[in-house]
């Protein structure tokens, strides 16, 4: 299979319908799709409230739809392409839903660019089929949201930097870099973007003795993050309040543990590679080209390989606190993640197919088309492991299939999370505006009831006041007590600042659907700690059997088909503070 001119339009027609097959499976399921919950619609409650004119373009202006009025600053969303969707579009889920689509299609396009420009410049170049599939393998991994296309948009990125270096396409190119931080995370991975480019420019500049453009690009990157996370650098260099970050304690995992999950198997959840089938594929390849004397293509293996191998130990060695101790006292590995490191992975993985795929196509005795067909399956393969791993894609198709037998979707759709029906009617049986009393949510994520307008003293936030989380323990103090898991939880980590109860233990607890909702008998709550607060009610997915005793009234329970929750509402009883 030559890279003809009609070979490529070909193939590059497969890819796209490739990638609107996947991306047209959520346009038509719309809210009844699946996105990730942990760390992504768990966290991004606020969509509304930080898009708006008053607090989302502002440094300091207090949200008061959370933890009493947090300042704009301690939010993760800073200046980005999320806050101008937020700001433009009232329903949030549009904001959701446009993001999942530019992610994606930025994963293919930039992987598809990127393998073609080092396919060009190598003595074997790939064939079509393989840069094609391999992009399409890029685009198929779950992202999350909130992180934009700081993972999903490396390869654009390494494309635009890499023309730069080469003086070619240079409008495109750096309005690609110009962009690029306002559609991702500094704390992410923008640090490690600007060291290792940094790096890159400081190795060319000893080599050739000049600096070049390619220098520009990276102070275009450091200049273009200092705006997009102006509230983030805001809040660490002008805010003297203690935040609760200073409490963490980093959690040991065992090193071989670590390595199984990030490098055998590829499964670390913010960043999943999910390379099994690769892995085998170089193994087999490297013997490939090992026998046939292809020494580019085994060194080209060997290096994104060892890649691959070289970002998992840091982020194993970063897990392992006897590891860490013995390279230092631990201090700066506490205060700066570097396991994050670990999200080029990605990059490399998909490099390795690619690679190991074309060793097997350069054999002459292997070119025949029933072979040909063989490689071509074993990147189906591939792909298929990769979307059997993506829930979102997983859960999504089930939906689809559910509605076609006209079934119940599955519990955790867009709209069976939030909710919104069910909501509002909670919302008007309480009857006041919710500007005027505070809640919080017991087995259920508190970006539910922030997405659907309540304010709320709980909330999962990446930064606040360690004050604030103190005084937020006096409410769930005698939970904790009772359960070390939660103590531990909340006491060295606390990002949390949720309700907890020791019966809810079993599996991902911190939120119970509908068909999990067992009554709890022996809840242990401060309600005056609650109320001192301006706590009013609970919105709870579990029914509350000793109430009583801990002076909560239970108003009414709410269950809605198209909700993933029965949600019990409890007042704190006899609260002058609340509305009556």
């Amino acid at each position: 299979m030559t890279n003809t001119i009609k070979t490529r339009i070909t193939w590059d027609y497969v890819g796209l319908l490739g990638l609107v097959g996947y991306l047209g499976l959520f346009l038509l399921m719309w809210k009844d799709s699946y996105f990730l919950i942990h760390d992504s619609l768990d966290v991004n409650g606020l969509l509304g409230a930080l898009g708006t004119w008053e607090t989302g373009w502002s440094l300091n202006n207090p949200v008061y739809q959370t933890m009493n009025g947090l300042p704009r600053s301690y939010f993760q969303m800073g200046f980005d392409f999320v806050l101008l969707l937020s700001t433009i579009f009232e329903d949030a889920f549009y904001v959701f839903f446009i993001d999942r689509m530019v992610v994606h299609i930025v994963a293919y396009v930039g992987m598809r660019l990127f393998l073609g420009k080092y396919s060009s410049v190598q003595q074997h170049p790939f064939p079509v089929w393989i840069m094609v599939g391999v992009a399409l393998n890029h685009a198929f991994l779950p992202y999350l949201f909130g992180f934009g296309i700081g993972i999903a948009g490396i390869p654009l990125l390494t494309w635009a930097l890499w023309n730069i270096h080469e003086h070619r396409r240079l409008g495109l190119s750096f309005a690609i870099v110009a962009a690029f931080p306002f559609y991702s995370s500094l704390a992410h991975n923008g640090v490690f973007i600007i060291a290792i480019t940094g790096v890159v420019v400081a190795i060319l500049a000893l080599k050739t003795r000049r600096i070049g453009l390619l220098a520009l690009a990276v102070i275009a990157l450091g200049v273009g993050y200092c705006i997009s996370a102006a509230p983030m650098i805001y809040s660490q260099l002008f805010l003297d309040t203690p935040v609760h970050r200073q409490e963490f304690v980093r959690l040991n995992t065992a090193f071989l543990y670590a390595i199984r999950n990030g490098f055998v198997l590829g499964n670390f959840y913010h960043s999943g590679s999910f390379h099994v089938p690769t892995l085998v594929l170089f193994l087999i390849a490297s013997i490939v080209a090992w026998w046939t004397a292809a020494k580019s293509l085994q060194k080209a293996l060997w290096i994104w390989f060892l890649g691959a191998l070289s970002v998992s130990l840091i982020y194993a060695i970063y897990a392992n606190q006897t590891l860490v101790s013995i390279i230092g006292d631990g201090s700066s590995t506490n205060s700066f993640d570097w396991s994050r490191f670990h999200y080029f992975r990605i990059i490399c993985w998909n490099m390795v197919l690619a690679v190991a795929l074309t060793v097997f196509t350069r054999w002459k005795k292997w070119r025949s088309i029933p072979l040909q067909l063989i490689w071509i399956g074993a990147l189906v393969l591939q792909l298929g492991y990769t979307l059997s791993n993506n829930r979102e894609f997983v859960v999504t198709s089930y939906n689809l299939v559910q509605r076609v037998r006209s079934q119940e979707a599955y519990k955790f759709s867009y709209s069976r999370y939030f909710a919104e029906q069910q909501y509002q009617e909670i919302a008007d049986t309480i009857g006041h505006s919710q500007a005027d009393y505070r809640v919080v949510s017991l087995g259920i994520p508190p970006a539910v009831a922030q997405h659907n307008g309540f304010y709320t003293l709980d909330s999962y936030q990446n930064l606040y006041p360690l004050a604030y989380k103190q005084q937020f323990r006096t409410i769930i103090e005698d939970e904790l007590a009772a359960s070390e898991k939660w103590r531990t939880y909340y006491d060295t980590w606390g990002s949390r600042a949720y309700v907890f109860s020791h019966e809810l233990t079993a599996g991902y607890a911190l939120q119970i659907d509908k068909t999990r909702s067992a009554p709890i008998s022996d809840f242990r709550i401060n309600t005056q700690a609650l109320a001192e607060m301006g706590g009013c009610y609970i919105l709870s997915a579990v029914l509350i059997e000793n109430a009583k005793q801990n002076e909560l009234n239970l108003i009414s329970m709410f269950e809605d088909q198209s909700s993933a929750w029965v949600v019990y509402l409890y007042k704190v009883q006899d609260l002058d503070r609340c509305p009556a």
